[in-house]
């Protein structure tokens, strides 16, 4: 699957350089855009997460006996992010926003690759 885009040392974890470079290449309005989603995605999460409460609740007919349930975030999730034909940034970034407001800090993201998105050096 990735024959065709061949990264150096099979590091497909991009670098800060490339990420700029791509960045560069998209024009103001189109980031601009992207921000403004990501804003919406992420106050919609923090309001979201307010409404998910924990519960912890003693029985009275049962003294000693208390039950409930927490919100804890899982330490790592994985992305799927859809490429090819259909592919959207806001699939990204309601993943990925809503898992940073729950609380998760480590994240890993997978797309399909397209042709010709690397040059034959490994470059974006």
């Amino acid at each position: 699957m990735y024959e065709k885009n061949k990264r150096p040392d099979n590091n497909f974890r991009l670098t800060d350089k490339e990420i700029e470079s791509a960045l560069s290449q998209t024009p103001k309005a189109v980031r601009d855009d992207i921000l403004e989603s990501q804003n919406n995605v992420r106050r919609f999460a923090q309001e979201q997460r307010k409404t998910m409460t924990d519960l912890s609740w003693e029985d009275p007919q049962q003294p000693g006996v208390t039950l409930g349930h927490r919100h804890i975030p899982i330490d790592r999730c994985g992305m799927y992010i859809p490429g090819g034909r259909y592919s959207h940034i806001a699939a990204a970034n309601m993943q990925a926003i809503t898992a940073k407001v729950a609380g998760v800090n480590s994240f890993v993201a997978c797309t399909p690759t397209k042709p010709n998105i690397v040059d034959a050096d490994g470059k974006l």
